[in-house]
């Protein structure tokens, strides 16, 4: 019963989450190259991304919730203006990949797993054609997966989400990636590094 309550508490704010996300994609992911150059890059200048060990990849950090990943440097990085916006979107060189960063405070005494879960089926209730492909929890490093494809249209991606306890207070990052399925796996590598790397520091 408690975990249908904790569903409730949050199903509103996710549903924003998930149009947010799956608008961006289809504003700037589907739009063409001519609104796709519309996009500023973060100016590596203001100390945000710096150049890392690996050639053609940058660090991204965003002091202001002690997050950061790594990025190839032909991906675009870009920040929205606004309260209610992602922290950070990430294109593709082509923006056929767009991957949303949310930043999220889940109810008390939530566990990963069961946040997770409930975003899922979130999804599931808005995009009846999506399909699980598979998850995986590292508890470790305080990751939840699930890689998904919505069949209509016919879209592939994953849903990272990390949490992180600072003194009882519990804040979340709710990671979205998605893409046309073959664009998806012409860029799955460097999908993953982003994915791979993305980590909520303690502070």
């Amino acid at each position: 019963m408690s975990s249908v309550i904790n569903y409730h508490k949050y199903r509103k704010p996710f549903k924003s989450y998930l149009l947010l996300a799956l608008a961006t994609f289809f504003i700037f992911g589907c739009s063409g190259s001519g609104e796709s150059t519309q996009l500023q890059p973060i100016d590596i200048t203001q100390n945000l991304a710096q150049a890392n060990q690996a050639e053609n990849i940058q660090t991204y950090t965003d002091p202001n919730i002690s997050m950061d990943f790594d990025f190839p440097k032909s991906w675009t990085v870009f920040k929205p203006e606004g309260d209610q916006t992602a922290v950070v979107e990430i294109y593709s060189p082509d923006s056929s990949i767009v991957i949303t960063v949310l930043h999220d405070y889940p109810p008390p005494m939530i566990d990963l797993k069961s946040y997770g879960d409930a975003l899922i089926n979130n999804i599931k209730l808005e995009t009846p054609s999506m399909k699980i492909i598979n998850n995986a929890l590292t508890r470790e490093e305080r990751k939840y997966i699930v890689n998904y494809s919505i069949g209509v249209p016919n879209l592939q991606g994953s849903l990272l989400i990390t949490m992180r306890d600072t003194k009882g207070l519990l804040d979340s990052l709710i990671i979205q990636s998605v893409g046309e399925r073959d664009n998806y796996q012409i860029w799955e590598e460097e999908i993953n590094i982003i994915l791979d790397s993305i980590t909520l520091n303690l502070e």
